[in-house]
């Protein structure tokens, strides 16, 4: 189960942080901007649980499930401000160093 969770929210944290940086370059935003945008991004919200429930009543999905998702929003949920403080330090960094200007 705790092997499940660590996967989901992988998932979740790497793929939705990716794609958002990426559409941020192409759209020309900067690295360091880019950056703060992909940290902010990642998480599932709170309509996962009304979405995980309505699927276990259908059928769809089973308990465990439903219980990887919720697992996993909640703490998507309670690392997002940690993730901005990272990206945050990192993007500073980088503006101090002349290499915020950058594209």
């Amino acid at each position: 189960m705790k092997l499940g969770i660590l996967a989901v929210l992988s998932i979740v944290l790497v793929s939705g942080g990716v794609a958002a940086f990426l559409v941020a370059r192409i759209a020309r935003v900067s690295k360091p901007k880019a950056g703060l945008l992909a940290a902010s991004l990642p998480q599932i919200g709170e309509f996962s649980f009304v979405l995980a429930g309505v699927s276990v009543a259908l059928g769809i999905m089973g308990r465990p499930t439903q219980s990887l998702i919720v697992t996993a929003a909640i703490l998507s949920i309670a690392l997002n401000p940690l993730l901005l403080w990272a990206a945050d330090r990192v993007a500073g960094d980088k503006s101090r160093k002349g290499e915020g200007a950058q594209t």
